[in-house]
């Protein structure tokens, strides 16, 4: 189990700056946030941008009887910005088998709700333990994660770190996204 400490958080902020992914962060976001309703081959794309960012190539799994099952699964987790363990191992199934690509496709859709989550996230949480696939590819241990974001971006003292963060980058991004990239930052 793990838990993300404010105090930390609030130092770790500070660090916080460009590099290859904030660049090119709000592009993504756009990306999708004009498409009310995203077609089978919307997410086909959505993944292929997501997986720019992953040292991985993609590969789809066939998704039940046909794509409109896969968009309407994303479609509704998109509108509600509520996911269950069962939807998230559907999608990681179809989506290269990874729950970090299944991070980043959520994410560029509903960054207000959905942290990405990856090695790095891994290794910001778990100071001790390695990063091994096992433990990375876990649903339980994002779901559990993005429980975690909810609670300190409630705390009253996040507002100081998620506006340090917009003013470090020059743009603003989702409390979720600001205490993900303090957490990914931090293990530079």
């Amino acid at each position: 189990m793990f838990y993300i400490n404010i105090q930390t958080v609030l130092e770790d902020s500070q660090k916080v700056g460009h590099d290859n992914y904030t660049r090119v962060y709000p592009s993504l976001i756009k990306l999708f946030e004009q498409n009310e309703e995203l077609s089978f081959d919307d997410i086909v794309c959505a993944c292929h941008v997501v997986y720019g960012w992953m040292p991985t190539m993609l590969k789809f799994n066939k998704f039940g009887k046909d794509n409109s099952e896969l968009s309407n699964l994303i479609n509704k987790i998109r509108n509600t910005g509520k996911a269950d363990l069962m939807e998230l191992n559907q999608i990681k199934y179809f989506v290269n088998n990874s729950i970090v690509g299944v991070s980043k496709l959520l994410h560029i859709l509903r960054p207000d709700i959905f942290p990405i989550w990856d090695s790095k996230i891994y290794k910001a949480l778990f100071r001790s333990k390695k990063a091994y696939g096992y433990n990375v590819n876990n649903v339980q241990s994002y779901v559990t994660y993005i429980d975690e974001i909810k609670k300190t971006i409630k705390h009253p003292e996040f507002k100081i770190a998620h506006e340090r963060v917009n003013r470090n980058l020059g743009y603003d991004v989702s409390a979720v996204r600001a205490c993900e990239i303090i957490l990914f930052q931090s293990t530079k």
